[in-house]
C-alpha cells in the first residue's frame, strides 16, 4: 500500500522438521516506502509439494533447496496451524487450533478454550513490546505470558514473531466495543 515496494524477502528456518509435509516457516517481508521509511512483515507461510492438493490459499510458488514447492498462506491451512503449533508450542499440541475471527491487526490463533497464539504481522527487530510488557507484569490482571516465538532475523539477531497468552473469559472484542458505542450514539 501507499506507494510501497518489496525490497526483501527474509527466510527463516522451519519450524517444522526437514521432510515435514507441510513445512511450515516464517518470512519477513521488508517494504520500502516514498518517503524513505521501512515495515517489516511477518508471514507464516506452509510448503507443499507441486503435486499435492494443499488445503490451504495457495499463494504462489517457490524453490527450496533446488525442489519446486506450493507456496500456502499457512493461516489458511489446518494442516499447517496444527504442525506450527506442535513444532514451536509442544505443551499445545493437543489443542484444537482454529484462526481467531475477530477484527485486529495481528493474526490471533486458539489453542482450545484457554490460551491464544498471537502471530505478530508487522514486526521491529528484537524484543515485542507486548511480549516484554506481559512478561514484565507476570499475570495477576493481565493475560499471563505463556510462551514466545522468537525468529533468528535480522541476520545475527532475533526477533520476537509470536506469544502465546492466557485467554481472558468473557473478553470483548476492543473493535466491536468502540463500533457499537458509535452506532448507539456514545
Amino acid at each position: 500500500g501507499a506507494g510501497a515496494r518489496l525490497a526483501r524477502r527474509d527466510t527463516l528456518p522451519p519450524h517444522t522438521a526437514p521432510g515435514a509435509v507441510p513445512t511450515v516457516r516464517s518470512e519477513v517481508a521488508t517494504l520500502d516506502f516514498p518517503d524513505g521509511h521501512t515495515e517489516h512483515y511477518h508471514l507464516l507461510v506452509a510448503h507443499y509439494p507441486p503435486d499435492a492438493v494443499a488445503p490451504g490459499t495457495v499463494v504462489g510458488t517457490d524453490e527450496v533447496d533446488g525442489s519446486p514447492v506450493q507456496v500456502v498462506d499457512a493461516t489458511t491451512d489446518p494442516d499447517a496451524l496444527a504442525a506450527f503449533v506442535a513444532a514451536t508450542q509442544p505443551a499445545f499440541s493437543d489443542r484444537a487450533v482454529k484462526v481467531w475471527p475477530g477484527e485486529q491487526s495481528n493474526t490471533t490463533l486458539t489453542l482450545g478454550t484457554g490460551d491464544l497464539y498471537k502471530l505478530f504481522r508487522r514486526v521491529e527487530p528484537g524484543p515485542n513490546l507486548d511480549a516484554e510488557v506481559l512478561l514484565a507484569l507476570d499475570g495477576g490482571s493481565v493475560p499471563a505470558l505463556r510462551g514466545r516465538l522468537e525468529g533468528a532475523w535480522p541476520q545475527g539477531g532475533t526477533t520476537d514473531l509470536g506469544i502465546v497468552i492466557e485467554r481472558v473469559a468473557d473478553a470483548t472484542d476492543g473493535w466491536e466495543l468502540a463500533t457499537a458505542s458509535c452506532v448507539a450514539g456514545e
